[in-house]
């Protein structure tokens, strides 16, 4: 999957059946380009068991540079331990329109 600058994607991060996200008390969120860095938690997010799906607006998407963006979660389990997952990678393409849409 690649994404375009500027675009509204929804990036999805699936783990396996040994993760439990549901019981997670905290999960963030990072994406990085090109020195940038975007976290999105709470409410920004759709949290599922073995799932994470994470939506970004225009404006955010324009932040991303083109070239690969790497995707980061960090969680905390009900005893504290923070866990992160193993970073992704998504290439972002350059978009014509260089503007959000309204």
């Amino acid at each position: 999957m690649s994404v375009a600058r500027g675009t509204t994607p929804t990036f999805q991060l699936q783990f396996g059946n040994d993760i439990d996200l549901s019981r997670a008390t905290a999960v963030y969120v990072s994406i990085r380009s090109g020195g940038r860095t975007i976290t999105k938690s709470g409410t920004d997010l759709t949290v599922e068991e073995h799932s994470i799906s994470v939506y970004l607006t225009q404006n955010e998407c324009f932040q991303l540079r083109v070239g690969d963006a790497e995707i980061q979660a960090n969680w905390l389990t009900p005893s504290g331990k923070r866990v992160a997952s193993e970073k992704a990678t998504y290439p972002i393409t350059e978009n014509l329109l260089n503007e959000v849409i309204q």
